[in-house]
């Protein structure tokens, strides 16, 4: 009897510990379950968001490509403009060149078939009043050149030897700026350097022939720039005895002035 109880109760046991463990494999089945329901949902979320990524990226692109599509289009019509635009306004100022040069070559005809002649005509008088005025200017300093020589030599004669050398050096630069006159003839010129070099050759005679004294040194320390003013003038001149008196004449006054 005892063994049919042992037997039950054993039974009983082992259909508890089969049910239990039963139940517990049934539940870990359901948490497994679970689990893998909601990391099918996590990765049906992530596939999703992975699409959209891939969509949103897809887009991008294309817009992309869309304004690089547009920004070439821009940049060809902006410099197919620009070209238009130089060649007009290059086409525009070469008209305008020809219209002016043309204009210009218009109003130059119309001017000188009606005033060519006048013009003409006033280009002569012109020659004509300067070859006039260049005769009066030569006349004028070959006249103060001979009236420097008389005053030259009427001091001399009345034994002033420095106003003699004044109004030698004096007509000698007279005489010279007659001979710088371009419309003279070359014999005129010649002739008239001859009487130059003669009026510097007797100032020096006539400064050498000086008994210094105090009277001379005096006079030649206060009118020496005026005396150096003529020596300049004529020691241009392309004649070589000319430009030697008239330097070796001052050397002699500035020795003068400092004794």
């Amino acid at each position: 009897m005892k063994l049919i109880i042992w037997i039950l109760v054993f039974s009983s046991f082992h259909v508890f510990a089969q049910n239990k463990d039963s139940i517990i494999t049934q539940q870990k089945i359901d948490r497994l379950e679970l689990k893998l329901v909601y990391m099918s949902e996590r990765l049906d979320s992530v596939v999703g968001y992975n699409e959209k990524l891939m969509q949103n990226n897809y887009s991008l692109r294309n817009r992309l490509m869309e304004y690089e599509v547009k920004d070439d289009f821009f940049d060809s019509a902006f410099n197919s403009q620009s070209y238009r635009f130089t060649l007009i306004v290059a086409s525009l100022f070469t008209l305008t060149l020809i219209l002016v040069y043309a204009s210009y070559n218009y109003q130059s005809k119309m001017l000188n078939d009606k005033f060519g002649g006048q013009i003409l005509s006033q280009k002569r008088s012109f020659v004509e009043l300067r070859g006039k005025i260049e005769d009066l200017e030569y006349n004028m300093y070959i006249s103060l050149g001979n009236i420097s020589n008389l005053l030259s030599e009427f001091h001399l004669k009345n034994k002033n030897p420095f106003l003699s050398i004044k109004y030698a050096l004096i007509s000698s630069n007279y005489i010279f700026q007659a001979t710088k006159i371009d419309n003279r003839k070359r014999e005129d010129k010649k002739r008239w350097e001859n009487a130059c070099l003669t009026m510097l050759v007797i100032a020096f005679d006539t400064i050498n022939k000086l008994q210094i004294n105090e009277t001379y040194i005096n006079a030649f320390r206060t009118q020496q720039d005026e005396l150096f003013e003529q020596l300049s003038a004529v020691s241009i001149s392309k004649n070589s005895e000319i430009h030697e008196y008239a330097t070796r004449i001052k050397l002699v006054i500035k020795d003068i002035v400092k004794s």
